[in-house]
């Protein structure tokens, strides 16, 4: 069994060195006896071929070994997954849910973030859900993936030693902008994680709100800040425009006023901008506040 203290990114590692140690072993065996075979039945020392019906030694001897070398190889397997799945008492507890295309993770204390920020050493328990489609929670520098499934919370945990910022993906294909669901890791002392932790975000003004918001609801994985189109009309200069949409299967014009903006929002389906794709989700667990102040944000991209 592995030592209760390694993390099932070190359970993976030690399973997979065991394994890489054993592939070179065999290997250089069946290197070194072909080097053998080679000599000792080079056909100056063996000019009169001879038939062979079988050796039962030989037989017997490459059935038991690969036996022994897998029963080990599965032991360290099954070890690693049951202590993957076996969280420490201990465990700071996160909620990690995904929805197309963003992640949001909620802390304990009610702080809501677009990315998960940790103590060192700490370990770290995730429960992972989905608010819309089947998503992946991936984690290449901790060997984590873990399926984000909806109507049931996954989950997984982790300990990080190492102070520094990781990349966390979704590993399965959830739509248009599935590339674009990426966020960070932050791995921070704990001295800073806490405060960070205890701190309220009062100190972010109404636009500033507005975009963590926008982040939040996975709003910037198809509407740029910039003006580049991607797979949702630009924010930039968004407000006060006149559109083309699509409304009932006809066209019209509407102003981008608060109104529209809003109604554009919290029914993404009732009006659809001309030459875009019908793919925006109806955003969950938007408050009225964050509303207002994510049209306040794209109020000031003139």
């Amino acid at each position: 069994m592995y030592p209760i203290f390694l993390s099932p990114g070190d359970q993976i590692d030690q399973t997979f060195l065991f394994i890489i140690g054993v592939s070179l072993v065999i290997l250089l065996g069946l290197v070194l006896f072909t080097l053998f075979c080679l000599y000792k039945y080079h056909h100056s020392r063996n000019s009169q071929a001879e038939y062979i019906q079988g050796n039962l030694i030989l037989e017997i001897t490459w059935t038991v070994i690969p036996v022994l070398l897998v029963i080990p190889m599965f032991y360290f397997g099954w070890s690693g997954f049951k202590a993957s799945r076996t969280v420490p008492k201990d465990a700071f507890p996160v909620t990690a849910i995904a929805k197309q295309w963003a992640w949001r993770f909620e802390y304990p204390n009610g702080k809501v973030y677009n990315e998960l920020w940790v103590p060192q050493g700490k370990p770290i328990k995730v429960s992972i859900v989905s608010e819309d489609v089947l998503h992946s929670f991936y984690v290449p520098a901790f060997r984590i993936k873990r399926d984000a499934v909806p109507g049931m919370e996954n989950f997984t945990w982790f300990r990080q030693d190492k102070i520094g910022t990781y990349t966390l993906y979704c590993a399965e294909y959830c739509g248009l902008q599935h590339s674009e669901m990426i966020t960070q890791i932050a791995v921070l002392s704990p001295g800073e994680f806490e405060n960070w932790y205890s701190k309220a975000d009062t100190s972010l003004s109404i636009p500033e709100r507005g975009l963590k918001a926008l982040r939040m609801q996975g709003c910037l994985s198809c509407h740029s800040l910039d003006g580049t189109q991607l797979s949702a009309p630009t924010f930039k200069g968004l407000f006060g425009k006149e559109t083309i949409v699509i409304k009932d299967g006809m066209e019209i014009t509407v102003h981008e006023d608060i109104t529209h903006l809003k109604s554009s929002i919290l029914d993404p389906q009732m009006d659809i901008v001309k030459g875009f794709p019908p793919i925006m989700p109806t955003p969950k667990g938007l408050s009225n506040d964050d509303l207002d102040a994510m049209i306040e944000f794209i109020k000031t991209l003139r």
